[in-house]
């Protein structure tokens, strides 16, 4: 236990401190009270002995050219990015120094703790953006470099009405915006269908990870276009016009990884791009529309893999 020099000053009774082997700092506690400036505002990082709402983790982490990589607060603090007033107790940072990422809540989930506790302690954020006036509960911002916002992921709780290129529609989990302020991708709450260029497409999925808004089943270009979509309600019949050839692309069903009696069903993934249609990008199945038909069936998947569980009496 002891004091740290740092690019913010000197920190007094630093311990639990971890260091690259340059012998810079990477990673520290503190146990008494510091105060810091970062982005002209005085802040103080979490001290003292663990809470049983508080996680676990250092109050300050660092990259190795000394620039603040992480920092949990004391208490919640506001922020104001840009025209903006946003509260946080912890903040990420791009390594050059700027704001990446606020989270209003640093709780850690456990028995004394829970995530519905935790969801109670939240208050909702009032934001007005171009496709939505927000009023809800957020786990956290993400930003651009220039301090405009980059996404914003909600609590799994919260549902929200938004208004999109291709109509408007209820999503969850959170979204993702263009440096310009417009719509990049979402997330419906529900099967959503929708206007595409092959056709109306039933847009969801059931495996959305929920971990941040930063990548969506529906998502757009700059210009406001439909780029791309998943969908695990429809399947696809390919058709060449030059040979009458034809393929079936579908949603694939994988085992549950803890019961194999229940079968999960993964999207598709489409890209509309270049006056092309691409399937699963990473198979490289590319269609274009002035060499193949499309044509699109309802997709209904199999509800169980096999009946290992069943009795017979």
């Amino acid at each position: 236990m002891g004091k740290i020099a740092s690019k913010y000053g000197i920190l007094q009774e630093c311990n639990v401190t971890e260091y690259y082997s340059n012998g810079k700092i990477k990673n520290c506690k503190l146990k008494v009270a510091n105060q810091i400036k970062i982005n002209n505002l005085k802040v103080t990082p979490y001290f003292g002995a663990d809470q049983a709402r508080r996680k676990d983790k250092s109050a300050l982490s660092f990259y190795q050219n000394g620039n603040l990589k992480a920092i949990s607060l004391a208490k919640q603090t506001l922020l104001k990015i840009k025209d903006n007033i946003y509260p946080a107790e912890r903040i990420l940072f791009y390594q050059s120094g700027e704001i990446k990422c606020i989270f209003p809540l640093d709780s850690k989930i456990n028995g004394y703790w829970t995530e519905e506790d935790e969801y109670k302690l939240a208050t909702k954020l009032k934001l007005k953006l171009s496709f939505v006036d927000l009023n809800n509960k957020i786990i956290n911002l993400r930003f651009y470099k220039n301090g405009k916002i980059k996404s914003i992921t909600l609590w799994p709780q919260e549902r929200i009405d938004l208004t999109t290129p291709v109509g408007p529609l209820t999503g969850r989990i959170g979204f993702e915006l263009f440096e310009n302020g417009k719509l990049k991708s979402c997330e419906p709450a529900q099967p959503t269908v929708i206007t595409t260029p092959l056709g109306k497409i039933t847009v969801f999925d059931s495996q959305a990870a929920g971990i941040n808004g930063d990548s969506n089943s529906l998502k757009f270009n700059s210009a406001g276009k439909l780029a791309g979509l998943k969908t695990e309600h429809n399947q696809f019949k390919i058709i060449s016009k030059e040979t009458l050839k034809s393929e079936l692309i579908k949603p694939t069903q994988q085992p549950h990884i803890f019961n194999l009696d229940i079968k999960l069903t993964f999207p598709i993934e489409i890209q509309f791009e270049n006056n092309q249609i691409i399937f699963n990008q990473k198979q490289n199945k590319i269609f274009s529309f002035a060499n193949y038909l499309f044509k699109i069936k309802d997709y209904q998947p199999t509800v169980s893999l096999n009946c290992s569980s069943c009795q017979v009496s």
